[in-house]
């Protein structure tokens, strides 16, 4: 009984894809070097001449270590904020950080 649950987990863990998020999992299958001309969020990848490539041993390895959040990008200012933090234990000057920041202009004289 017990092998038998363990077959049908794990027969229903492979048909059972994780919502996918389309635009991240395009850029990874361009970064393995997967030419495509699309996928869906369900898991379906085509290739150049339009045919499905989603059950390929390449497209399963990008997909099975996809992860579908979203990329958080910090802002302008986050990063900034951050190489402040970074410079505090240096000797440097606060005009040095606010012409980092652009909060002063340099002037040819």
């Amino acid at each position: 009984m017990v092998q038998l649950v363990k077959r049908l987990e794990g027969y229903w863990k492979d048909k059972i894809m994780k919502e996918l998020n389309l635009h991240k999992l395009n850029k990874e299958l361009i970064a393995a070097g997967i030419a495509t001309t699309g996928n869906t969020s369900s898991g379906i990848v085509w290739d150049l001449e339009n045919n499905e490539i989603q059950d390929t041993k390449a497209v399963k390895a990008v997909i099975a270590a996809h992860d579908p959040a979203e990329e958080t990008v910090a802002t302008l200012e986050e990063k900034i904020e951050a190489l402040e933090a970074k410079l505090v234990g240096y000797d440097i000057m606060k005009s040095d950080i606010a012409l980092l920041k652009g909060t002063i202009t340099l002037t040819d004289k």
